[in-house]
């Protein structure tokens, strides 16, 4: 089991305070790249009942995100992908966030924009 709530240097309430801000709502279409243990998205399906995915390389990191949504009762999908090979559908998505994870899309300077560049078309317009 991982102890860590989430894997970048965030706050607990920090945290709290980023889902307080999202207005979310039921059954919106989630992405969450490097997703770790999984704690965000299945704290957003507590709160908001959104329809989670998320997505990490590390195969002990998704195992605990599925052990702590099936623990808790949430359906959120995670796997275990890199996420410039991972396949999804321009428009597939309510909201996308990569929360210290921008390494998943390369290094150095240009990760920030790189992971910029290919979440934008996974988001519906006005999402």
């Amino acid at each position: 089991m991982i102890e860590l709530l989430w894997n970048g240097p965030v706050s607990e309430a920090k945290m709290a305070k980023y889902i307080e801000y999202l207005e979310l709502h039921t059954e919106q279409r989630v992405f969450d790249v490097g997703c770790g243990c999984g704690e965000m998205l299945i704290r957003l399906r507590e709160r908001f009942q959104v329809q989670g995915t998320g997505i990490d390389s590390s195969f002990e990191h998704i195992a605990e995100a599925k052990r702590r949504a099936e623990a808790r009762g949430s359906a959120v999908r995670f796997v275990e992908a890199d996420a410039q090979s991972f396949q999804i559908a321009p428009n597939s998505f309510d909201l996308a966030m990569c929360m210290g994870s921008s390494h998943a899309y390369g290094l150095g300077s240009d990760a920030y924009r790189n992971a910029i560049k290919q979440m934008i078309p996974l988001i519906v317009p006005g999402g």
